[in-house]
C-alpha cells in the first residue's frame, strides 16, 4: 500500500482493472522485496558466480532483494511497473497470498480512492533485520 499511496498513478491501472491484481502483488514483492535474504545454501561443487569462487561445502546466503532488482533480468529495475509483463520475481508470493492481497489492494483502493499517507516517506520507519524488512508503521488517512 506504501508505495501504492505514494505513486497514485501506479495505482490507477489496477484500480481501473486494467492489470490483474496478481501481476501488480508480483511487482510490489519484486520491487520492496520484504525477504531480503533466503536461507543459507551450500554449494555441492565448486562454482563461480560472476567473479567470486565458492568452494563445494561453503555456505552462500542469497540476497533476493539484489536479485530483484538485476538489470539482466527486468527492464528499469528501480521503477515500479504493475504491468511488467515478465516477472520472474523471487521474493515469496504463493498463488493463496498472491491472490488474496491482490484482492485486498484492489479493494482498499476502490473503497477509498482519495487514501494518502499522513507523512513523507522519509518519516516512515522501517524494520530491517537480517532477512525481512518493511515499514513499522504506515500513517494513512482513508477518507
Amino acid at each position: 500500500m506504501m508505495d501504492l499511496l505514494t505513486h497514485p498513478e501506479q495505482a490507477e491501472p489496477l484500480r481501473a482493472e486494467c492489470i490483474s491484481p496478481d501481476a501488480a502483488v508480483d511487482e510490489l514483492l519484486r520491487y520492496l522485496s520484504p525477504q531480503a535474504l533466503a536461507g543459507p545454501r551450500f554449494a555441492i561443487t565448486d562454482l563461480e558466480i560472476g567473479t567470486h569462487r565458492i568452494r563445494a561445502g561453503e555456505t552462500v546466503l542469497p540476497c533476493l532483494a539484489s536479485a530483484n532488482h538485476d538489470p539482466d533480468h527486468f527492464a528499469d529495475p528501480e521503477n515500479v511497473d504493475l504491468a511488467r509483463t515478465s516477472n520472474p520475481q523471487l521474493g515469496l508470493g504463493n498463488a493463496l497470498v498472491r491472490t488474496v492481497t491482490g484482492a485486498l489492494l484492489r479493494r482498499l483502493l476502490v473503497r477509498w480512492p482519495e487514501s494518502r499517507i499522513t507523512v513523507s516517506e522519509k518519516e516512515i520507519g522501517w524494520r530491517s533485520g537480517f532477512r525481512h524488512r518493511g515499514p513499522i508503521a504506515l500513517p494513512a488517512e482513508l477518507p
